[in-house]
């Protein structure tokens, strides 16, 4: 378990209560907003599979819709923390209009490539091919990133209520259009209504800071080199972090057919869902001290107690209730069952990673943030390669747990060897 780093500490100060409150503030403020998008999420993968003939037409759209989120990691994942860690800096808006303009062409330009990488079960959409989609697909992209780096930019603004509108309003207001079906054929509406709301989300909120000038667009090159240097970082840890939890399903989908796809991608999201939970709490971590340093240290334990006590209650949750309310669903979907307190384990472990991941962030160890980042990235891939031909599920199950459980022993040791060393004792 990671002790967190010593530092100055003023329990008694004005200005360490206030922090507390502020973080306390921030984390409630971020579950509800996770929580609710999560139910949200879940509410409308199970009411698409329950209006769908078969099970094909969601096993299509969770596909392309993971595919926009792995165009998305790839383009934006560093950009929440370089807004978030420079979120009092001078110049703050600009920062963060200097990292939107460079996600928004990355994700352009990745978007328009996307499409071709899919499966040939999935490629068309509404007789369209990859060609024809592809403008489609960059524009759903940029606007999805564009959430990450509004979101980020709320965050650090302390705007809680406009990041939980932001992040439960589109995921809602798709819910009852479910319900209708006016292309007359059930892929393509659940993959615009999955992809959508998002898109269009990510544009208006960050249209209306920049309108209100709290974000200032400007060229990436207006950022100093120190801030280049930390976007660039940031990004290949963050992404070697994010990405797996969209390449995992994205091979899956590629090795099973789309009847299959859509029940092991509904469970793959619930353990996403317990993944995002000490990943934002992380974020509000990052924020908050990043605004205001005193009492690091009782933060970083707190954040993680709160971790551990979320990840232990969803796994144990699992085992109670995963098959039951999965054999609502149907027996396809409840076969899944088996695999989502593994998953859940993974999420526990990431939830300890997570907070080691802030300390290294705070106090700007590049070298450890990018060792533990890149070890879940390696493990993932190089596990996937071997195991997801022969055993494209439960492969994916156990690489995910296993790449989970050897980057939170590196976390741990790499801190700890830091630590030791910061006191002198080492020889």
């Amino acid at each position: 378990m990671p002790h967190p780093a010593s530092t100055v500490e003023d329990r008694g100060s004005a200005h360490a209560e206030q922090g507390r409150k502020n973080l306390w503030r921030g984390s409630v403020w971020s579950l509800a907003t996770v929580a609710t998008a999560s139910l949200g999420g879940f509410t409308f993968w199970v009411l698409a599979a329950a209006t769908s003939d078969q099970a094909d037409p969601v096993g299509v759209a969770t596909a392309w819709f993971t595919l926009v989120q792995l165009g998305v990691s790839v383009a934006a994942i560093g950009l929440p923390i370089l807004i978030i860690r420079h979120g009092s800096a001078t110049g703050a808006a600009r920062i963060a209009g200097a990292g939107l303009v460079t996600v928004g062409a990355a994700a352009l330009t990745i978007g328009l490539i996307a499409p071709f990488l899919a499966s040939a079960e999935w490629a068309q959409l509404s007789g369209r091919g990859p060609g024809a989609l592809a403008p489609l697909f960059a524009l759903a992209a940029v606007g999805a990133s564009l959430t990450i780096g509004a979101d980020a930019r709320l965050m650090s603004l302390r705007r809680w209520p406009l990041v939980f509108i932001r992040g439960t309003t589109p995921i809602l207001l798709r819910i009852p259009l479910l319900f209708l079906d006016p292309f007359n054929d059930r892929a393509t509406w659940i993959t615009l209504l999955a992809i959508g709301p998002i898109a269009a989300s990510g544009f208006l909120s960050a249209g209306w800071l920049v309108k209100t000038r709290q974000i200032s667009l400007c060229s990436p090159w207006s950022l100093t080199p120190d801030q280049r240097r930390f976007l660039s970082t940031q990004h290949l840890a963050a992404l070697a972090t994010q990405a797996p939890y969209f390449i995992v399903p994205f091979l899956v989908s590629r090795q099973v057919p789309s009847a299959l796809n859509a029940p092991f991608y509904l469970v793959w999201g619930i353990g996403l869902m317990a993944a995002l939970v000490p990943q934002t709490l992380a974020q509000v971590l990052l924020s908050e001290t990043s605004l205001q340093t005193y009492g690091r240290a009782n933060r970083l334990r707190a954040t993680l107690a709160a971790n551990l006590t979320l990840g232990i209650s969803a796994w144990v949750g699992s085992l109670l209730f995963a098959r039951p309310v999965l054999r609502l669903i149907g027996p396809t979907y409840s076969a899944q069952a088996e695999i989502l307190p593994w998953l859940l384990l993974a999420a526990l472990c990431w939830g300890v990673t997570s907070v080691c991941l802030t300390e290294a962030r705070l106090t700007h160890d590049a070298r450890t943030t990018n060792l533990i980042t890149w070890t879940l990235a390696v493990v993932t891939v190089l596990g996937c390669l071997a195991l997801l031909p022969s055993r494209p599920i439960w492969g994916a199950t156990i690489v995910w747990l296993v790449a989970n459980l050897i980057s939170m022993a590196v976390a741990i040791a790499a801190l700890d060897r830091k630590r030791y060393r910061s006191t002198g004792l080492a020889a």
